[in-house]
């Protein structure tokens, strides 16, 4: 299993080559350029006023329980914390994504690069603290939207199928590594074609 750029978006670029509704593209190119934000670590362009309301709200839910994270401190300490386990590289298969005028829903099976020593903090079983894993399960989202586009929050369903096993070297890419591949990529709302 390897990071490929078009894997990580792959979902709302289908939908953004069919998708007439300017609210939806909207919303979709909100999303896409979050993601890729992400998972190269620059979280701060995320919390900016054109992506984010002022109060976001997240309510992650997974099989150690639900952790709710009110207001842009929480979420940036959220998104700080990848940043600082370098946990931040993500990869999604099979996203499918239905749009609504609240937003939208999305489904798919996610991949996350963390070192062990990360993982066993959290409880994880691991005999190699300084190797490379990758947690994989299903993960069902929800993202409200502002009426002028902006995301209000994150309702994420980590599904209680969740498998961790030491990734292979060619599969460890560093966020360093998935910044040079998105830079390129990466557009500023409003100018998706």
């Amino acid at each position: 299993m390897h990071f490929e750029m078009p894997l990580l978006t792959a979902a709302a670029d289908r939908l953004l080559e069919t998708e007439k509704n300017p609210f939806h593209r909207k919303i979709l190119e909100n999303y896409r350029r979050h993601a890729q934000l992400e998972v190269c670590g620059r979280w701060e362009e995320i919390m900016s006023p054109d992506m984010t309301v002022e109060s976001p709200r997240y309510v992650i839910h997974s099989a150690k329980g639900v952790t709710v994270l009110d207001g842009l401190d929480a979420v940036s300490g959220l998104y700080r914390s990848y940043v600082e386990t370098n946990s931040t590289v993500i990869f999604l298969e099979k996203e499918e994504i239905m749009l609504s005028d609240w937003g939208f829903a999305s489904e798919a099976v996610s991949h996350r690069l963390w070192q062990g020593k990360y993982l066993a903090a959290t409880g994880e079983q691991i005999d190699d603290l300084e190797a490379w894993y990758i947690t994989s399960n299903l993960t069902g989202m929800f993202w409200p939207y502002s009426k002028d586009g902006r995301m209000m929050g994150e309702h994420v369903y980590r599904g209680a199928d969740r498998t961790v096993r030491k990734a292979d070297p060619g599969e460890v890419i560093s966020r360093q590594q998935v910044q040079e591949m998105l830079d390129p990529y990466i557009k500023p709302l409003g100018t998706y074609s």
